[in-house]
């Protein structure tokens, strides 16, 4: 329950490394569900920011050659917009590479501020993700009281950009 955090702000972030010599392109972004799970709203390296505002993608990373997280997505739970129930987050491989495959590769959910981490996942060498080039990774969503939580979902997948996976 992030009713207790602190900071209303959380961030997502993907972190990988050049592999085999290779640039590889992978991609985090958010996707928006209204309560009838009906998209709403994308955040992803085509679209930077929410209609509403409150997530903003850091921009695309094409190599995974950055320090720490190549890719951040930037959430104020505050500012989502009311009709977005749930937010799920994913991770594409571009470039085609399996998941599983690629270097150094992770993500985690964790609070903007204090950067303490609410949720980490390691991609690399992970099994069920053989053969897949995409993870959706968990979602934040509102309870009844509307209210922010955490599901981990951890579903891997086939495709290259969120379009794919939606």
């Amino acid at each position: 329950d992030f009713a207790a955090t602190a900071s209303p702000d959380l961030t997502f972030g993907l972190a990988w490394d050049i592999t085999n010599g290779a640039n590889i392109d992978l991609d985090a972004s958010a996707i928006c569900l209204d309560a009838n799970l009906r998209c709403v709203d994308l955040v992803f390296f085509q679209k930077l920011r929410s209609s509403g505002g409150g997530i903003q993608h850091g921009g695309d990373e094409r190599e995974g050659d950055e320090k720490g997280d190549d890719e951040k997505i930037h959430v104020n739970l505050q500012a989502v917009a009311p009709n977005v129930k749930y937010i799920g987050f994913g991770i594409n491989s571009y470039s085609g590479q399996e998941l599983d495959d690629v270097s150094a590769t992770s993500c985690h959910l964790f609070d903007s501020r204090t950067r303490r981490d609410f949720a980490t996942y390691a991609l690399t060498g992970t099994k069920m993700l053989d053969k897949k080039t995409a993870l959706v990774m968990g979602m934040l969503y509102r309870d009844g009281a509307g209210e922010w939580n955490l599901r981990i979902i951890s579903e891997a997948a086939m495709g290259k950009t969120v379009h794919d996976n939606i």
